[in-house]
Parts: C-alpha cells; sequence; structure tokens
C-alpha cells in the first residue's frame, strides 16, 4: 500500500476521524506470505551506489517554463519594483499553480513543463495589466523608455522606439536582441515604429512579455561541441546566468550577472565562481533553499486548519492550543527558514540533530513549548531533548485530525528521507479507520490492521517503526507522555500510556530504539542513505527533471560526497561547477 500519503489535508469529519484521518492499511497480498524479505529493502544498493563515467557527458535536459514563484519574480522585476507590483498582485495571484507528480519525479515546481489555457489567460492578463501600470503616467513612461518617449521631438522616436526593444528585451529575454528581433518588436509585431504614445508602448511591452523566450528558459544559442555529438553544445554566456540566475534565485539575472556573461567574466573560471559565491551569499538564495526543502519535504502539503474550530473532536484534542488559518503556513515557513539556516552555516548532520526552533508564529511557538523567534537573534532551544532535528517540526508531523499517524510519519521517513523504493499498493487495498468503537491506541490499532498474515506485513515491518518511534508527538506536532482518545462530541473516551520501541532498518540490521532523537542519528550515521537521498532531490531541483543513477552517477555522487565532508551549501554550489551545469544535451526528438 502506498501513494501520497505522507501528508494528508482537510479537516476531520463529523462524528469521527474521516477519510482525511484514515489510519490507511493494506488488506490485500503483494505477493508471498508478508516476510519482509519480498519487499525492497531501505538499503537497496542503487539508492546510494552511483556509477560514474566521466566521458559519458550530460543526459537530455528538457526546456523549462518558469515556475509560478520564478514567472511571479520575474514579472516584479521587469515592472520596476514594489509599487506596480503591488498595482496588480491581484492578478498575478491568479497564476496557476505548478502541477507536482511526485511519481514521474515531480517533486519541484521547475519541473513543470505544461501549458494550458489558463495560463495563456493569465499571462495575458498580467501582461496587459503591467504594461497599462509601467505607462500610466507621463513619469512612469519617461523612466520606463526615457525622455525621448516625452520630449515632443519627431526626429528621434524611431530611435527611441528602437532602444526601448532593445533595453527591455534584453532583461525580458535575458540576453541581447539580434538586430531582426528588435526589428520584429518595433515594427512587425506592433505595426508602427515610430509611435511613441503611452499606449503605443504599452502594447509593445504586451507583447514582450508573452514572448516564449520571457515564459520558457530557452537553451539553443551556440553551435554543437563537437560534430560526432550534434545534439551536445555549450550554454552561452547568458544562457549560463539564466542558469545560474534562476536556480539559486529562483528569479531572473540581475543587471551585474547580465553584464559579467556580456563582459566575458562568466567565461573564465575565476569570474563564473566570483558570480556564483556572490549569488549563493545574496538574501536571495534563500527562495532556493525554501524551493528545495519544499520539494524534499514535501512542505506543500501541510495540513490546513481552516473550519476546525467547528470539529468539538479536534478542538478537545488540540486544547488548550486553538489553532489559527495560518498556522498550516507557519509551520511550512518554520522548516523552510530552519533548512536555510543550517544551509548557510552548517552541515547535514547538524540540520537532522538540531534542537533549535525557528517559529516566529506564537501558536507554533506554543506547541512547541519556546517563547517565538524574533528572527535575528539566536534560536530558541528546544528544552525537551527528544525534539531534534526535521522529524520533530510540526510540519513534517501535523495533520488535521484528533489521532498521530504513524504509517504516513514512515512512510515520510523512508521515502523522503531515506529514498526507499515503496511499491505501489495492491489492487485490493483498502482502507479502515479507528472509530469510538476502537479504544485503543493508535499503535495497537496500527498493528492490528497491518500485520496479519497477507495484508501487507512485508511493508509495514519497514514502514511501521519509525512511525511508532515519533509517536511521541501528537498530531499536532506536540510532545506528550500519553495518548487521549476523543468521541466526536469531543468526549474524552480513554487514555493510553506510549509504546514508542520499535526496530527501523535504516541501514543493515535492525536498530531497536524508542526515542525520536535516536532515530535522528541513526538517520545520519546510516552509511551515506539520507545525503545521497539529498543529492538526488537536489539533483532533481537543479535539472528539472528526475535522475538516473547510472548516467548522472558523476553529479550525483559529487553532491553527496560534499554532503558528507562539508556543508548543505558546498552541495548546492558543487552541483554549479560541474562542467554539466554549463552544457546541454538536446532531447532526442
Amino acid at each position: 500500500m502506498m501513494g501520497r500519503w505522507w501528508r494528508v489535508r482537510g479537516s476531520v469529519a463529523a462524528g469521527g476521524l474521516g477519510l482525511v484521518a484514515l489510519m490507511v492499511g493494506c488488506v490485500g497480498s503483494i505477493g508471498g506470505d508478508g516476510d519482509s524479505s519480498t519487499f525492497p529493502p531501505p538499503d537497496e544498493p542503487d539508492a546510494t551506489g552511483f556509477s560514474c563515467d566521466e566521458a559519458a557527458g550530460p543526459t537530455p535536459t528538457p526546456m523549462r517554463r518558469l515556475s509560478r514563484d520564478q514567472y511571479i519574480e520575474t514579472i516584479r522585476h521587469l515592472v520596476g519594483g514594489d509599487a506596480i507590483a503591488e498595482e496588480i498582485a491581484d492578478v498575478l495571484a491568479r497564476v496557476p499553480p505548478d502541477a507536482l507528480d511526485a511519481a514521474q519525479g515531480r517533486d519541484y515546481a521547475t519541473q513543470d513543463q505544461m501549458v494550458t489555457q489558463t495560463h495563456a489567460d493569465v499571462h495575458w492578463d498580467v501582461a496587459s495589466a503591467a504594461a497599462l501600470a509601467m505607462t500610466a503616467t507621463g513619469p512612469r513612461l519617461e523612466a520606463l523608455v526615457g525622455p525621448c518617449a516625452t520630449d515632443g521631438d519627431d526626429a528621434n522616436d524611431a530611435s527611441c522606439v528602437r532602444d526601448f526593444v532593445a533595453h527591455f528585451g534584453r532583461r525580458a529575454l535575458r540576453r541581447p536582441l539580434s538586430e531582426d528581433e528588435v526589428t520584429f518588436y518595433a515594427e512587425d509585431a506592433y505595426g508602427d515604429a515610430t509611435d511613441v504614445a503611452a499606449a503605443s508602448f504599452a502594447d509593445r511591452l504586451v507583447v514582450l512579455l508573452q514572448a516564449p523566450q520571457m515564459t520558457f528558459r530557452m537553451e539553443d544559442g551556440a553551435p554543437a561541441k563537437d560534430d560526432d555529438d550534434p545534439d551536445l553544445f555549450p550554454l552561452t554566456a547568458f544562457e549560463v546566468a539564466e542558469r545560474l540566475a534562476y536556480h539559486f534565485w529562483q528569479g531572473p539575472p540581475d543587471e551585474r550577472l547580465l553584464a559579467a556573461a556580456a563582459d566575458g567574466t562568466l567565461d573564465r573560471e575565476d569570474g563564473f565562481r566570483a558570480e556564483l559565491d556572490r549569488l549563493v551569499e545574496d538574501t536571495r538564495f534563500d527562495a532556493a533553499l525554501y524551493r528545495l526543502v519544499d520539494g524534499w519535504l514535501q512542505l506543500h502539503d501541510t495540513p490546513e486548519f481552516e473550519g476546525l474550530e467547528d470539529n468539538p473532536q479536534f478542538m478537545a484534542f488540540a486544547d488548550p492550543i486553538t489553532p489559527t488559518e495560518d498556522l498550516g503556513d507557519a509551520m511550512r515557513e518554520e522548516l523552510e527558514r530552519y533548512f536555510a539556516h543550517y544551509a548557510r552555516d552548517g552541515s547535514f548532520a547538524d540540520f537532522m540533530t538540531s534542537r533549535r526552533s525557528f517559529a516566529t508564529h506564537e501558536t507554533l511557538a506554543a506547541i512547541y513549548d519556546v517563547p517565538p523567534w524574533d528572527g535575528t537573534g539566536e534560536p530558541p532551544t528546544f528544552a525537551d531533548p527528544r525534539r531534534v532535528g526535521p522529524l520533530s517540526r510540526a510540519a513534517f508531523l501535523a495533520s488535521a485530525s484528533a489521532r498521530s499517524h504513524p504509517i504516513l510519519r514512515g512512510v515520510g521517513v523512508l521515502q523522503r528521507v531515506m529514498c526507499a523504493e515503496l511499491p505501489p499498493p495492491p489492487e485490493n487495498a483498502g482502507m479502515d479507520a479507528p472509530t469510538d468503537d476502537d479504544l485503543v491506541s493508535t499503535r495497537t490499532f496500527t498493528e492490528n490492521l497491518t500485520q496479519q498474515p497477507g495484508a501487507c506485513r512485508g511493508c509495514h515491518e519497514l514502514i511501521n517503526p519509525p512511525g511508532f518511534i515519533l509517536d511521541h508527538f501528537d498530531a499536532l506536532g506536540r510532545l506528550r507522555d500519553e495518548e487521549k482518545i476523543y468521541a466526536a462530541d469531543g468526549t474524552l473516551l480513554a487514555t493510553f500510556p506510549l509504546d514508542t520501541e520499535a526496530s527501523p532498518r535504516l541501514h543493515g540490521r535492525p536498530q531497536t530504539m524508542s526515542d525520536p532523537s535516536e532515530l535522528s542519528e541513526a538517520i545520519v550515521d546510516a552509511g551515506d542513505r539520507a545525503q545521497a537521498c539529498l543529492a538526488r532531490h537536489y539533483f532533481r531541483f537543479a535539472y528539472g527533471r528526475a535522475e538516473d543513477v547510472d548516467a548522472d552517477g558523476c553529479q550525483l555522487r559529487d553532491l553527496r560526497d560534499h554532503l558528507l565532508e562539508g556543508s548543505i551549501d558546498d552541495m548546492m554550489k558543487a552541483i554549479a561547477l560541474r562542467p554539466e551545469f554549463r552544457l546541454r544535451r538536446r532531447p532526442s526528438p
């Protein structure tokens, strides 16, 4: 049994846990008698054993549409500041979200190339709104085009239009325009190369802001690297600048990076490294860190709590906490800040074993039993030593229900942190959930459901143990020493002592433990499994496609080794220092 069951959105249905709070259980067979030997263990060799052939070169990378966040950041950059961006905020908010498909390796928005009619309609609306706002007044038009647009001198109108197209086009398309392109956007696309009225420049802006080269990342500007390999070619300096900016900033190149492409700085190794360091040291690097951890730990599925104040069962469980509508966002943002902190200044082990809280939200801080962090000083330290690492954070643990979810948590550990290849559920897999008549602990219910002969027992002998250890935390992410079961009307039905001892198989033989801190430390010490897993996720984030552990083995090995030997930002910079980062192989037709 499998699927997207690590995180469950929604609310608790009246009268019980409901569908969204299911304690999912297989009732089908995946072969054999349920023995774990029939199930791929979480230490299969292809997860970490990356073969490397340096002569192989890069594997094909598809053309990519800008992700939603990248597109919005690009528009904000092009309109020239926050004032106009705020004026068009409503239409920007309508940009469609990115489709994610974990089964296709698409855990990250930058892997989505689909363009729907909704995209086309909203891009038109964004371009129109931005163009009208940028030309709405004489001062705005002059700031955009220059004095030639408002000086009343007909003699300079033709050069005014062409200079505008060349200048704005360079920013919008992230490279210089050819003379033919300048002519197209100045004349052919509009029809009058000398009209300097505000409405005319607005129309030109609409065309440029919808150009395919604006909404897609085009990498086709250089000739083939080798006549014997016509589909392999180096990126131009401007394509390299675009890769750097959209990867490390999730936004377009700034003027300095475009200038470095124009004057040859990016073609020199020392110049390239200097610009790489500058990008990573800039606060805009946080955007990439947030998107990476969002995809890696699937923070986009952090639950929402809207409407739960009307559910007696959930509110009785949550008391004295009153979840607010923005609590789910606060949980996600806390883990993003946490990851960004250790990515900039720490090792993978530091991240996996930290006891620092980055919660700025009062309700989330109350869940953690720490004061809210002010965002600038030293982050508070959790008093309880059981709360260690990302597995102890509410974004990983919480669900909009009154019971914890050991199965979902166990799958989260194995799939997301260890990159275990879990098989899909059998077609006859069923689901069940505890009811008011099931007055047993969550662990007992889960064991009864999953340990029956032929009931996916082999799967759950691997999945359940990490989840049982994490049962120290309730469904809001609070630490607890006992489990309380509530009826649909909020009545306390039973209280059970916790039993969290289990023997997860993270690497080699099972290790018996009962404390979440032991689990986090065991993950760090499980060979190079977890580091290799993050390396694989980072590769997907960087290149917009699933990795091939053989063809991409050299890069994957280097990323993993940087995590083992250095820091997270060392790993992130390492991908840009590989030769593949500045090469592209066209996909086969």
